[in-house]
């Protein structure tokens, strides 16, 4: 007598795949890690590194500085040209040689080194999203002591003395300059 299979079993089949996946998705949302929260729940400051780049090479490098508990913040800015003993080349030059946009871990090593820091995370933006960021925020804010008026590579560069607030492409030329 031969064995009969039901003839519903490809739905069986099918209907537990589909239970396996939903059981995934929802592992993958409900038991997700914020690490942002985390560190921040560790009570210690957290350091970011802030990098805007043109695509090559870094224009405007920062460290932000947070203590959750007291809820200062402290913003450093760290020069490009910034001369330093580099690891990563055994030899001291400017910081900004070693920086790659696609893999800048080593960039990030050198800016906590040189601050005696580990640097908790990183964000890296270009010029173009950048300028999209600041028009979003609705301008920049930036006191300039004195006038500027100055032609670098065939560029021209025009920025008006005392309290002014840059729209996103002036203030993309203003980190450029």
């Amino acid at each position: 007598m031969p064995i009969r299979r039901p003839e519903n079993a490809s739905w069986y089949l099918a209907l537990i795949v589909i239970l396996m996946a939903a059981l995934v998705v929802w592992a993958v949302l409900s038991l997700r890690v914020d690490l942002f929260t985390d560190e921040m729940k560790k009570k210690e400051t957290l350091s970011v590194l802030l990098v805007i780049d043109n695509g090559e090479k870094p224009l405007l490098t920062e460290v932000l500085f947070y203590n959750p508990v007291t809820q200062n913040t402290a913003l450093v800015d760290i020069p490009v040209e910034t001369g330093t003993l580099l690891s990563s080349v055994d030899r001291v030059d400017r910081l900004e040689t070693i920086y790659k946009p696609d893999d800048w871990e080593a960039y990030r090593e050198a800016a906590g080194g040189l601050l005696g820091v580990d640097i908790d995370f990183a964000l890296r933006m270009d010029t173009q999203n950048f300028e999209r960021l600041v028009d979003f925020l609705g301008g920049l804010d930036v006191f300039i002591p004195n006038a500027v008026d100055d032609t670098v590579e065939g560029v021209r560069y025009l920025f008006p003395p005392g309290g002014v607030k840059l729209d996103g492409a002036k203030a993309r030329s203003y980190i450029e300059y």
